[in-house]
């Protein structure tokens, strides 16, 4: 079986969707992890997908949800989530990724 390929700009959007869509509430931390080890399966068009901007992002915006997933013990995630971002950062990568793909 193949795997479609994912465009950037597609996780950064999927990933906002799950932000509006789900509370900062424990038993949510299971479709943000189901969310990034999809992720780090999938291979994006042209360009390496923004895991560590969206962790960051996740830590600030849904901490209970963040902290529930560290909780876990994964070893995938707790390298992912030991790189520090700056949020403001974080928010102007995926900004510019999104306009550098609108754009093609």
């Amino acid at each position: 079986m193949r795997r479609k390929m994912y465009r950037v700009v597609d996780a950064i959007v999927d990933f906002y969707k799950l932000l509006e869509k789900h509370h900062d509430e424990s038993q949510h931390y299971y479709i943000f992890t189901s969310f990034f080890k999809g992720l780090l399966r999938e291979k994006a068009i042209g360009e390496t997908l923004p895991i560590i901007e969206l962790i960051t992002i996740l830590k600030h915006e849904k901490p209970t949800i963040f902290f529930t997933m560290k909780k876990q013990k994964e070893h995938w995630l707790d390298i992912i989530s030991s790189v520090e971002l700056d949020i403001e950062e974080a928010k102007e990568r995926l900004k510019r990724m999104i306009d550098e793909n609108s754009l093609r």
